[in-house]
């Protein structure tokens, strides 16, 4: 985690695994085709992280980095309401870790 922020930060899968209290949501995801599925979700708060690192006031968007270098974009404004997660379990399942 860098930019800006107090302290740079690196996380491993296992740092945010094994280091951060973990939370559970039912979210129910609708597709614009007509499908929609409730999923159980487990995983660490973004706020969580954005917190360790000591986000600066005047931050207003978060850019995820995926390792395939697929990058997304969220504001702060929505991640911190919705209580925004790194998911590493759906329905009880632990997800590949690509």
């Amino acid at each position: 985690m860098d930019g800006l922020v107090n302290k740079t930060l690196e996380y491993t899968y296992n740092d945010v695994v094994n280091n951060h209290q973990a939370y559970l949501k039912v979210v129910t995801l609708t597709c614009v085709e007509g499908w929609s599925a409730t999923i159980l979700w487990q995983g660490v708060l973004v706020n969580d992280l954005l917190k360790e690192a000591g986000v600066n006031p005047n931050a207003t968007v978060v850019i995820f980095h995926a390792s395939d270098n697929y990058t997304s974009a969220l504001p702060m404004s929505y991640i911190v309401p919705n209580n925004i997660m790194i998911a590493y379990k759906m329905n009880n399942i632990t997800l590949p870790l690509r």
